[in-house]
């Protein structure tokens, strides 16, 4: 077997793409070259009642150990037997119900004799890989599989290389053919290879579509009748009291941050939103997200954000909102490539989190023309988007919280929880009908008191006071706490 012709250009990328190349050349080879042999190969590996044997010398036992490894680990018992150690003894391995798999690029390694003698001896299923139809291997074999002619990516065709992989790429056709022929899934092979391991369930592509999958057979989950006040989600947070803590929502919160939502932007079934924070976070989760699928609109997740990728997404899929954090909004305005893509759909974009600068207000009605920037204020404890900034007063009230929205209350007041008159700097105050109802596994700490339920707070943090049971604006569910932002 000749070598590739490969140049003496010192460049080690050229060198590596040539090699690959080879290599490639090969298993394509290989792939147009499959038989019925094939088959029959695998055919003879299933109906084994024992252990597929994997044997080889060199660097073909190299590759027949790896074998080994894949099949057993996805669920067809094997095991390596090295062929010189079975001429020593370790025949002994190798028993009745046993398939045999023989690996040798020549088909005439010496010492794979025996072992091809023991499995003639006993009648155990004999495999081959080998390039060579006319060697003493092949013809001893029940199926032999035949390598194709194929050159070595050594400049000088010694070093086994294009050939040990087309071995390894047989090796694992004949792994998969096998588990899918058993049916096995992910989650069984896991579950047989490690028994005592605990439940796993693997994601794969198909159950991402269809989340049926994961139990198949199940019988559906008895209805359950939900109350406004049940508890709808922990939400962790800890930048309202600088102490890490799990805000408990009810069903009741959730609604009236969706109707609120809904009514402020004019959402309906046209909508498409861009997703592009964590789902853990509310400005992902709940500004506006999931009010947009309760109008009927549909919703594009960036699992990992890139200023690329969401400039794609949005020109392909049409999308016509987004919630963007501060981060995120420079990425795309400042992208190189930002001008590539057709942006037009977009009517509007959330931010906020901290003042936003005059500049890219302007830079964001320069890139996105038919859309208009909303700094929104907003608090894990309240699901966020309380208030939100006023169309076309974004630079006359740049840095204000914007306007409250319809079950929302807001006041300004002093260090003593008093109100105070405008043009007074003094602390935000939120109150809405959509407040927390209190915190999870709250945690004493040095300096004041954390919260539980709908307590206060001492020390540094910010100061929250219980307000009289009393309407809201709009006449929703009381508003039960206020939370003072210093």
């Amino acid at each position: 077997m000749t070598g590739a012709v490969l140049s003496l250009d010192r460049d080690d990328v050229h060198v590596a793409r040539s090699v690959l190349r080879t290599e490639a050349a090969g298993l394509q080879a290989l792939a147009a070259g499959l038989t019925d042999s094939f088959a029959a190969a695998v055919e003879r590996l299933a109906a084994a009642t024992g252990r597929v044997v994997v044997s080889g010398m060199g660097k073909s036992g190299l590759v027949a150990r790896k074998i080994a490894a894949t099949l057993a680990s996805t669920g067809t018992p094997a095991l390596f037997v090295h062929p010189a150690e079975a001429s020593h003894g370790d025949l002994g391995m190798v028993v009745e119900g046993d398939a045999v798999l023989a690996l040798s690029n020549s088909g005439e390694t010496a010492e794979l004799a025996d072992l091809v003698a023991h499995s003639r001896r006993f009648g155990l299923p004999l495999v081959a890989i080998t390039a060579r139809t006319d060697s003493t291997l092949a013809r001893a074999a029940d199926v032999a599989l035949t390598l194709p002619a194929a050159a070595e990516a050594c400049p000088m065709g010694l070093a086994p290389t294009t050939s040990t992989t087309m071995q390894m790429a047989l090796g694992d056709a004949i792994a998969v053919a096998l588990l899918t022929r058993r049916g096995f899934t992910a989650a069984g092979v896991f579950a047989s290879a490690v028994p005592a391991f605990p439940h796993v369930v693997f994601l794969d592509e198909a159950a991402q579509r269809d989340s049926t999958r994961l139990s198949p057979g199940a019988s559906p989950a008895p209805m359950h009748r939900g109350e406004p006040d049940d508890l709808f989600r922990l939400m962790y947070t800890s930048g309202t009291t600088d102490r890490p803590k799990g805000v408990m929502h009810s069903y009741a919160n959730f609604y009236w941050k969706c109707a609120d939502h809904v009514v402020a932007l004019g959402l309906g079934a046209s909508d498409r939103l861009l997703i592009a924070g964590p789902l853990y976070h509310v400005g992902a989760f709940d500004l506006p997200g999931m009010a947009v699928l309760w109008v009927g609109g549909m919703i594009a997740i960036d699992r990992d954000f890139a200023p690329e990728r969401a400039l794609a997404a949005i020109a392909r899929e049409k999308l016509t909102g987004a919630w963007l954090a501060p981060v995120m909004l420079r990425g795309i305005l400042t992208c190189p490539d930002r001008s590539d893509h057709d942006v037009t759909s977009m009517r509007w974009v959330i931010g906020g989190g901290e003042r936003t600068p005059e500049q890219h207000v302007h830079a964001f009605s320069d890139f996105f023309t038919r859309g208009r920037y909303i700094d929104a204020y907003g608090m894990t404890e309240t699901l966020s988007g309380d208030t939100l900034m006023e169309a076309g007063r974004e630079i006359e009230k740049i840095g204000s919280v914007g306007r409250a929205l319809a079950h929302v209350e807001v006041e300004i007041r002093d260090g003593e929880g008093r109100a105070v008159e405008p043009g007074v700097t003094a602390a935000f105050c939120d109150a809405a009908s959509r407040t927390w109802k209190g915190s999870f596994d709250s945690v004493s700490a040095e300096g004041g008191t954390t919260l539980s339920g709908n307590g206060s707070s001492a020390g540094n943090a910010p100061i929250i006071t219980l307000m009289p049971d009393r309407p809201s604006v709009l006449g929703s569910r009381p508003c039960q706490t206020s939370l003072m932002k210093k």
